[in-house]
């Protein structure tokens, strides 16, 4: 674990689970002998969304699976979608051969509309640009699961206390706040903690359900 401490919200609607890991974030940050609390997820990292119009893309012998391997062969090059050797006959080594744009072709947004897309038949060419609309948007750099269900880590680590008796007052904020938890959605104290918890006082329950 990154860290001895792990609450997680557990649930399927991410924007409530967020909303409530920040409030009970900016609770837990005021428990004497706790550092480092912070949230593991990131969630407003800059993106481009690229929205194809199947319809337009249609018309012209082209679909959205042309388009992303288009911009997955110019972004990130050929070896992604048709890896390629060349094999020294000399010295009997393969090296990769990958073709990609040059990053100053791609450093603007008029630069990402002028992306080739072509079928795979090879009909013809049309711009990505004709094809699309990009926007800029928010989204999360990291999505984390436990059980299939989405959770929102809070990490912290104690210091100059005991690991047992930050966790105690981390369980009595969880039931302080049990009533803002969103439906359907639970809080579980996972970590290093619980074996501590289990070694202390096997009767205490290492798990919280706030549900």
């Amino acid at each position: 674990m990154p860290a001895p401490i792990d609450l997680q919200i557990v649930g399927a609607d991410l924007e409530a689970n967020r909303t409530y890991a920040n409030a009970l974030l900016a609770r837990i940050k005021q428990i004497p002998g706790i550092a480092d609390t912070r949230i593991q997820q990131a969630f407003q990292q800059p993106t481009l969304n690229v929205n194809v119009d199947r319809s337009l893309a249609g018309l012209v012998g082209l679909s959205e699976k042309d388009a992303a391997t288009a911009m997955q062969t110019t972004l990130a090059g050929s070896s992604q979608t048709s890896p390629t050797y060349w094999l020294n006959p000399k010295t009997g080594v393969s090296y990769a051969v990958s073709i990609q744009t040059p990053q100053r072709d791609l450093g603007t947004m008029s630069g990402l509309k002028n992306i080739p897309i072509t079928s795979s038949a090879g009909t013809g060419t049309q711009l990505l640009g004709g094809l699309a609309t990009i926007q800029r948007t928010p989204s999360n750099a990291v999505v984390s699961h436990y059980n299939v269900r989405p959770v929102v880590d809070i990490y912290a680590t104690p210091q100059g206390r005991d690991l047992g008796g930050v966790a105690g007052d981390i369980q009595q904020l969880i039931r302080d706040t049990a009533r803002d938890v969103p439906n359907g959605a639970g809080v579980v104290l996972r970590g290093q903690v619980t074996r501590t918890y289990l070694k202390i006082a096997g009767c205490c329950r290492s798990d919280i359900n706030a549900e």
